[in-house]
């Protein structure tokens, strides 16, 4: 009897907080580290309005500023009245001050014209959105933008030379078609325009900056949009072209003529007559 009551263990309670409850606490602890570092990551959500979805798709096109990711389309939804669609974005938080009124967005994809072909990087990556962010720390932030349909114009700030050409007539002239220089590619047109004023045609123009100099303030630019046929009894048939490309989709040319003095650069803004 003696021996038994002596082989009961004694318990004695634990002092302190067992290790165990270590486990949640930590988890505790990490899991409102993770909540903190995703709000303080998130960035800022917006709306653009495009007249079709063709080409957008969420949680895979980004939006770009010169080939950065700066955002990612989350969700794609019609408008209201079912004539559009509103791609909602959310953006990176760096560019939160740069979302304004004057914020543009246009959807970025494979083009095959004429002219050339435009955006093979999207055959691959998948269209995307690119944006040209607003830098004026005076203006009024946005968060609902309508999607330009096409790549806006260049302004005067794009480093080159920015010049109007004059006509009566646009001929095959398009936009995107070529300047050459001796049938070197020194620009390309941009876009054009008529003035009723005037009754005629302006058509934008830009040269790059390193062929900037070829063109003088007494150059002359012609259209080389065709094909011109002259024939003689002694001299036979002659047929002058510029090249396939510009028979096709339009071109014009700009040289300064050997005998006339050559006058200062042009500069952005200078008009010139387009000769036939």
């Amino acid at each position: 009897e003696n021996d038994r009551r002596k082989a009961v263990a004694e318990v004695v309670p634990r002092q302190g907080i067992s290790i165990v409850w270590f486990v949640p606490f930590i988890a505790l602890i990490f899991g409102g580290w993770l909540g903190i570092k995703a709000l303080s990551e998130q960035g800022v959500f917006i709306t653009i309005e495009f007249d079709s979805s063709t080409g957008i798709v969420p949680k895979k096109t980004e939006i770009r500023y010169k080939g950065l990711v700066t955002g990612m389309v989350t969700r794609v939804v019609p408008s209201d009245d079912l004539q559009s669609v509103i791609a909602e974005v959310e953006m990176s938080k760096s560019f939160a001050d740069y979302l304004t009124n004057d914020t543009q967005f246009w959807l970025v994809s494979a083009d095959i014209s004429l002219q050339g072909v435009s955006g093979l990087d999207t055959l691959l990556s998948g269209s995307y959105i690119n944006i040209i962010p607003d830098t004026n720390e005076d203006a009024d932030s946005q968060d609902h933008f309508v999607a330009l349909n096409e790549a806006p114009q260049l302004d005067m700030t794009t480093p080159g030379l920015h010049l109007t050409l004059q006509t009566s007539v646009l001929g095959s002239i398009s936009e995107n078609s070529p300047i050459t220089f001796k049938q070197i590619p020194i620009g390309y047109v941009t876009g054009y325009s008529y003035v009723e004023d005037k009754q005629a045609i302006d058509i934008n123009v830009f040269i790059e900056q390193e062929h900037a100099h070829l063109v003088k303030e007494n150059s002359l630019f012609w259209n080389t949009s065709g094909v011109q046929v002259t024939a003689s009894v002694s001299g036979g048939l002659k047929i002058n072209t510029d090249s396939l490309a510009s028979i096709i989709g339009g071109g014009i040319a700009v040289d300064t003529l050997s005998y006339q003095e050559k006058l200062a650069s042009a500069k952005n803004g200078h008009v010139f007559p387009l000769h036939a």
